[in-house]
Parts: C-alpha cells; structure tokens; sequence
C-alpha cells in the first residue's frame, strides 16, 4: 500500500512537532513515566481525579524528572546554537527548558480529566488550580534549576547530577524542618504543598500558597540574574571570570533580585509558609510549667485561671499513665494550646485534628474543656515514645514508616473512654452490624489510613486494649519497639487477631448499640469519599454562613453539597436544622420527608431529623403535632442526651403553664441573658423542678458552679421525695434529669473544690449510669478527685 504525499507531509509536521516539544531522550522518557503514572492514580481511590492528591503525588515525582529534563534540554538548547551571531543566549536555554516542562505539564490533566467520567470532580475550576499551583508551578520550578545546573556543566550527566544535588538540598532541609520544629505542613518549591494531617479535608488554596510561590519566583530571578552574568557564549558554559563584565543594569536586577527573595524568605514565618517553634511561643505568649509539663497557650484567648487548670490536667493524665505502664516517663513534655483550630492550622497545620511529636516529646491541641480525653491520648504517644527507637520514637518500617494501627490504636487503649460505650462495645457492635472492615487489614501498610478514621481507632484500640489486658505490658513493650507481634506475643498476627475476634463477638451489648454503631460508624475514609475536599470548604463556608444568620446562603450551599452525594442522607440533615432553626415547618417537614426516602437511614439520624420537625412544628405554633411527634421519638434509639432532650420538651409542650415560660427558652428565644431568663421562670414556676433543673444546668454550664451546686441539689432533693431516697424507676424524665443534675453536681462541686463530695457525687453518677463507657468516665472524674486531693494535702498546689 503506497502512502500518499499529503499523508506523508502531516506525518512528517507531527514527528517535528514531537521532537520540538520534546527534543531530548530525557523528555520523552519523563512524558513516558508521567503518563504512565496519571493512569496508575486513576486506579488508587483518592487520587483519581485532578486535585491536591494527586497533584501532589505528580509534584513529588514530576519536581525530579523536570529537573533532569530542564538539564537536558537546557545544555542541548546550548550546544544547538553553536556558531549564531553572538553565541548561544541563556535565555533561549531557559526558555527551551520552560516550553518542554509546559508540554509535559499537560499529560496528567489530559489523563485525569478523562477519567472523570468515572470518577466524579466537583470542582474542576478548583482542581486545575491545585494541580497549577502545586505540581505545575513545581515542576517549571524544577525545570529552571535543572537548566541552570546543566548550563552550568558542559557535560549533561554532570548537570543531573548537580540538578540532583540541588533537589536533595531543598528536600532534605524541608524534611528536617518537619522533624524538628512543630509544624506538619511543608512547602517545598519542587515537591508542592503537603497540607498536614490525612484526616484533615479542610485544604484550600490560601494566601501562604501565594506568598511561597511568589518567593520561588523572587528566587528564580536570582538564578536568572546569576545566569546573566555568568553566561559565556564562547565557551558556552558559567565562568567566574564573567562577574567583572557585567553590565550595571544586569547587576542592578541580580541586586534587586537578591534583596527581594531574601525579604520573602526572612518573612516567611510571618507569611506563614515556614514556621518555628519560636514563632509558635511568641505568637501564643503564655507559657506555666511544673517539674513534668511545660504549658503553652494563647495569652490572648485563654484566662490565666484556665491556663492553670490544662497544666493540671495534663498532669493528672501523665500520672495515669505511669501507672499504667508502671514507670516514670522522665522527661518534660511541651503542650501547645491553641486558641482556635484555625490558628492551629496556621501556626502548625493541623485543624480538626490533634497532634504529637514523641521525637521531640511535644503534642498540640486546640482549647479543650477540662478533662477532655484527648489530653490523655496525645500525651501517651509522646510516653509510649519511650519504647520506641528513633529516629520517629514509634514503631515503623525500616524506621520511617510508622505503624499507624499501632500507634494510634496504643492511645486509644490507653484514653480508653470510648463515649457511651467502650471499645470493646462499640467494635463488637460494628462486628455485628456488618461495619467493621477486616483488622487484618487495618494492621497492614496502609490499611490504617484507607478506612474512616473512627473504625480504625476504635478497632485498632480495642485490640490493642485486649492484648494489654490478656497478656500484659511486657510483650506490648516489645511490639511497641518493633511493631513485630510474632516476636512480642510468640504468635503470629492472624492468630491473635482470631483470639480478640472470639472475645469481642462474646461482649454483651445494650439494646440500643447496633443503632448508635451504626450512626456513628457508617462512613467512608476520606479517599473512598466523592469530593471530600470540596464538600468540606462549602460545609465550613455554610457553618459560617449560619453562625452569622444567614441561613438562606448556607442552606444553598448545603443543597449544592447534597447535588454533590444525593443518596448521603447526613448531609441533608443540615438543611433541616437551619430550616427548623427558622421555623420553616412545611419546608422542614418536606426536607425531613425527602431524607427519609432515601431508605437508608439509620435509625439515630432518623430519630434526631423527626425531633428537628418537631421544633419547626413548635416554632410554627402546631404545639399538638410537635408534642406528639416527641412522645413517639421516646422509644427510638438515640443517645442519652437526646432522649433527655425529647423528654425535656414533651414536659414543657404538654404543661398549659410550662410552655408559654420555657418554650421560648428551649426554641433559642429568651432573652440574651439565660441565667436571669431561667431565674425569673424558676419565680413564675414555683416547685416546679424541670425549671429549677434548666437553671441548674444554665449556671454549671457557664460556670457559676457555687450556685449551680445550691440549684441543683434541690433538684435532686425534689427527685428523690421528701425523705431525700432515691426513688429509681420512676418517670422516665425523672431518672433522666436526676443523672444528668447529679452529674453537673458532681462536676460543680469539684470546680468549687469540695473534693470529698464531687468523688462521692461522681461515683453515685457511675452506679446510675445505664452505659459502660459513660460508668467509665465518671469513675475516672473520681479517680481525679482523689488524686487532686492527695495532691493538694502534699504539694499545696500542682504548679
């Protein structure tokens, strides 16, 4: 078959079209391997689509082949324009580097893009700018180093080589930044933008991305400055010897260059793309410590008085785990609180979660209320650390890669407070409910990361948890140290793995477990999630939206979200509670009627959005249909708090008396000043104990602990009857507000430093407690007392 000449012609335009935008061996290959990896990220879930994930997967491996190719391309540019007028110009070398990084710049949008149509990208516009920011931006970065390295080499493989050396330079610094000081996020000018934490979906395209990339260009002006005035066409290669020929105006812009760039750079803590650990300490201002903690806090947001209360409970936390683990950890450990997720986020990159460095024996938080659990598990990864080896102090392959079901499974066994329930409750109900993924696969390489944050935890915590009460702390201080579980236990993995499975399948449960497992655990890790990135930035821009009140724009936002996942039935139910907060009931009922047919609603969810019709119906003024849209919510299964709020209402709503004094404070419309509200319904209430309880629980609640005491023991007085015996079994409200007002007792009497009763209020509150983990918590609220008053009788004080 004879081809003919116009056939031949377009051939022959293709292949110089080809060899001009990738003129060397090395482009061509580099084209290769980023197409073949474009292809690879659309079978890895998470990374699919055109984002930050796999922008910064592209980054990471695109930021060395650019170099290696601006290199090439740079000294062929180079060599090509031997014997032109002049000789050869830097520039064009530059610009040969620039154009062939463009062009491979445009395989992996082409490849991910395409794969949209499998797989769903809620914000393209977003997502070419993650990719231009962080890979793009990187790899023409990268392509300007390598050329400047290749120029500077007459032979190619020499100025890979220096290219090379140039990347490991920055990586490694940057890396070393990571390990040394506090922040978790790096921008690193060939790799991109590393955010932080995995569990954190809050990643958007900010002012520091701008300023970094500003300060890459200040840079690359220096470079292309340097290059100016180094360049011989002659020899075509950087001498020295150039610097005394230099015209004033080229020396001008190098200067000018100079002075910029190292303006950026010395600004970039307050920028807020590099930052330390002393930028951190001044930033926050407050600091108190005791022989074990040192405690540094926002001056500016937290009080002095609170600030004195987190050392103290970081103390009471590292004093439990000593006894845990049965020593002394002998070092100081540092604990920054920060006044704001968002300032966390600034200052060290994590926002919605908690943070520790065991390598350097420091963890960071945001303000907590006293006794919050995490304190107690952020400082066991920095204790545990003692049994670890460096350089990372947790157990990890080949010392870099940690063990993360370990890890984070050996805090949660040490925390151990679960919520209502325990670990062990809550895996078993999963278990049985068909939603725990297999622990095996947990405990593999990156099986940790690939599920939802709260089933590894938890599963991985009540392993742990198992294999610490069944066998001890020493073999756990083995594995601990090497994460080997056949040289620590004599067993190997699946054996042990079968053993915990037999025990958990054999928990007792309540009746309501399977329900709250299933509201609580049925979720996706964020890399099997549609959109993760882009429903979380419209779900805090609608949370703002309505915390400013203006609930038409975050409910629009909240229905683009659900246009999004129209089968998520949770993320329809914020639209309900903005609908319902307005007292829109037709629109509310509507909502609640769409959510419900999706049919796969979990019973606890289902119970909270018909509790939400109900306050719409109330607020609309249809008090006979709320009230018994109340009385059936009852018996569903929802959390104690819940039922406790359902009981609450129905009470008021069915009293003629009641409803018309403490409706408007239940539906959010008394007056600004709740105590003062409460006090006078108490006076035009009078013996009436569900008032005396709300005012009980306003005062502990805002802090006037010494009169919530006094309220609330009448309450518990007025439940218990005349002779002051508990009588259990009542009404179910009664035994409802009774736990909760012992508990709030309890909790203010401890405030105001009546130890002695706080411990015996909080064990009472343990007794009545119909869950295990909830039993758990206040005999740990005892345990405190108890250990605050030792404390108290032999130091005078815990500072």
């Amino acid at each position: 078959m004879v081809s003919s000449p116009r056939a031949d012609i377009g051939c022959d335009r293709v292949r110089r079209l080809f060899a001009s935008l990738l003129p060397t061996r090395t482009a061509r290959i580099s084209a290769g391997v980023l197409a073949a990896m474009s292809v690879a990220l659309c079978f890895v879930p998470g990374f699919g689509s055109l984002g930050y994930y796999s922008s910064l997967a592209l980054a990471l491996v695109g930021g060395v082949l650019t170099g290696l190719v601006g290199a090439s391309v740079a000294r062929r540019t180079a060599e090509s324009q031997t014997g032109t007028p002049g000789g050869p110009r830097v520039s064009t070398a530059f610009w040969a580097a620039a154009r062939t990084t463009l062009a491979l710049l445009a395989v992996p949008p082409l490849v991910l893009l395409f794969n949209s149509l499998w797989v769903k990208n809620c914000d393209p516009i977003g997502s070419v700018g993650f990719y231009v920011a962080g890979a793009g931006l990187s790899m023409l970065f990268a392509s300007q180093v390598g050329a400047f390295a290749g120029l500077w080499r007459r032979r190619t493989g020499q100025g890979l080589l220096l290219f090379v050396a140039f990347w490991l330079a920055f990586v490694l610094r940057d890396l070393a930044h990571l390990y040394l000081e506090p922040p978790i996020f790096a921008y690193n000018a060939f790799a991109g933008f590393f955010s932080g934490a995995v569990y954190d979906d809050l990643i958007e395209l900010d002012g520091r991305l701008a300023a970094f990339r500003l300060s890459n260009l200040a840079q690359l002006a220096v470079l292309w400055g340097a290059a100016a005035l180094l360049w011989d066409p002659a020899e075509r290669r950087f001498r020295l010897a150039r610097l005394s020929e230099g015209r004033v105006r080229t020396w001008a812009a190098l200067v000018a260059a100079v002075v910029v760039a190292a303006g950026l750079h010395g600004a970039r803590g307050h920028l807020g793309f590099e930052i330390d650990r002393a930028h951190i300490e001044r930033v926050l201002g407050g600091r108190l410590e005791n022989d074990r903690i040192v405690l540094v806090y926002d001056r500016d947001v937290i009080p002095p008085d609170e600030a004195r209360r987190l050392l103290e409970d970081h103390t009471y936390r590292l004093e439990q785990l000593d006894l845990a683990l049965g020593e002394r950890f002998p070092e100081r450990i540092t604990s920054y609180v920060y006044g704001s997720s968002r300032q966390k986020r600034r200052m060290m990159g994590a926002d919605r979660v908690y943070i520790a460095k065991p390598w350097v024996r420091e963890i960071h938080i945001n303000r907590v209320p006293y006794g919050a659990a995490v304190i107690h598990h952020e400082l066991a990864h920095v204790v545990l650390g003692a049994w670890a080896p460096g350089p990372l102090h947790v157990p990890a392959r080949m010392w870099l890669f940690p063990h993360m079901a370990i890890v984070e499974g050996a805090a949660e066994a040490m925390e151990w407070y679960g919520g209502s329930m325990t670990l062990h409750q809550w895996s078993a109900a999963m278990r049985r409910e068909g939603l725990a993924p297999d622990l095996a696969s947990i405990m593999g390489p990156d099986g940790f990361w690939s599920q939802a944050a709260g089933k590894a935890y938890t599963l991985s915590g009540s392993f742990i948890r198992y294999l610490l009460d069944t066998h001890g702390p020493a073999p756990f201080r083995a594995l601990y140290g090497d994460g080997d579980f056949e040289a620590a236990y004599g067993r190997p993995l699946p054996a042990l793995i079968a053993e915990w499975e037999a025990f958990i399948d054999g928990v007792p449960l309540p009746d309501d477990a399977l329900a709250l497992a299933r509201e609580r655990f049925d979720v996706k890790g964020i890399f099997h999630r549609t959109c993760p990135l882009e429903i979380a930035r419209l779900e805090a821009q609608a949370s703002a939206l309505a915390d400013a009140g203006e609930y038409d724009g975050a409910i629009a936002l909240h229905r683009q979200i659900v246009r999004f996942v129209p089968k998520d039935a949770r993320k329809r139910v914020p639209i309900v509670e903005l609908l319902a907060r307005r007292g829109d009931a037709d629109g509310t009922q509507r909502e609640v009627a769409e959510l419900l047919a999706l049919g796969n609603v979990d019973p606890v969810t289902r119970a909270y959005v018909r509790e939400l019709s109900g306050d719409a119906l109330w607020r609309a003024g249809k008090y006979l249909d709320a009230l018994k849209l109340y009385q059936t919510l009852a018996a569903e299964p929802q959390s104690e708090d819940r039922l406790r709020n359902v009981l609450v209402k129905a009470a008021v709503l069915a009293s003629g008396q009641r409803e018309p004094i403490l409706g408007p404070y239940l539906l959010g419309r008394g007056s600004r000043d709740a105590v003062e509200y409460l006090v006078a319904a108490v006076a035009d209430l009078p013996g009436d104990t569900l008032a005396l309880y709300l005012l009980g629980r306003r005062l502990s609640s805002e802090d006037v602990h010494a009169e919530a005491v006094r309220v609330l023991r009448a309450v518990i007085a007025a439940l218990d009857g005349a002779d002051g015996g508990p009588d259990r079994g009542r009404d179910p409200l009664d035994d409802a507000l009774r736990r909760e007002s012992l508990r709030l007792m309890a909790r203010s009497l401890f405030y105001v430093g009546e130890l002695e009763e706080a411990e015996r209020a909080f064990l009472e509150a343990a007794q009545l407690s119909p869950k295990d983990g909830q039993r758990l918590w206040y005999q740990d609220w005892a345990s405190r007392a108890q250990w605050l008053k030792k404390r108290l009788r032999t130091a005078g004080n815990f500072m």
